[in-house]
Formats: structure tokens, sequence, C-alpha cells
């Protein structure tokens, strides 16, 4: 009798060292979720600032060609080709006699921001 009380025992420790083990798990599993929900929260925060950083900045972009269009077309023959326009770079083309192109690109030219087509007839009356 006395050995079937060992053996029970026994067989207690040993499930109370098994249920240890799996609280150790569960705790181990919640912490890498946590810490996998603070990095997107991190990371979607992050997204919405560099939106709206590019938002703002497309805005004034806008804004500034908004003014360009505006140019008379003596103040676009004068500013044809590349020009430093404080953080922008302004180019404007002249593809054909009464239509120019302009584009806004970022101070390194490696990203287009806007570009639209100027209408801006002759109306001096000369011919070309």
């Amino acid at each position: 009798m006395r050995q079937m009380g060992t053996g029970t025992a026994r067989r207690l420790r040993c499930r109370s060292g098994v249920a240890l083990l799996e609280v150790i798990v569960a705790l181990t599993i919640i912490a890498i979720c946590g810490v996998t929900a603070t990095a997107m929260v991190h990371q979607t925060f992050s997204s919405i600032e560099s939106a709206r950083r590019v938002d703002h900045e497309l805005r004034r972009a806008n804004a500034f060609l908004a003014l360009v269009t505006l140019w008379p077309r003596e103040d676009l023959e004068r500013r044809l080709g590349s020009h430093s326009q404080g953080d922008w770079v302004l180019q404007i083309d002249h593809p054909s006699p009464s239509l120019y192109r302009v584009a806004l690109y970022d101070s390194t030219r490696a990203h287009l921001l806007l570009e639209s087509a100027i209408f801006a007839p002759d109306t001096t009356g000369r011919r070309p």
C-alpha cells in the first residue's frame, strides 16, 4: 500500500512540473504577442506621420504649381529649362508653340511630385 502512495505522489509532482512549464510557455507566447502588437502600433503611427508629411509637401507643391499656371507666356518663356525653386526643381518645357509642360521635382530630382500642361497661345500676333 505504501508503494501505491509513493507512485501517486511522484505522479502529482511530475504533473505540477508540467503545469509550471505550460504556464511559462503561455506567458512567453503572450509576451511575444504583446511585443508584436506594440511594434505594429509603432509602425502604424510612423506610417501615418510619414503620410501626413507627404500630404503636406504635396499640398505646398500643388499651391506653387497653381501659381505657375497663372504665369503669363513671357514668364514661362523666361524660365524654360530646370530651375531651383525653394525645396523643388521646376522643369518647364515647350513641346509645341502654345503648349508648355511644367513639372515639379523634389530637390534631388529623384521623384516627380506634380506635372501639368499649360496652354498659353501667343497673343502678340507673331507667327512662329
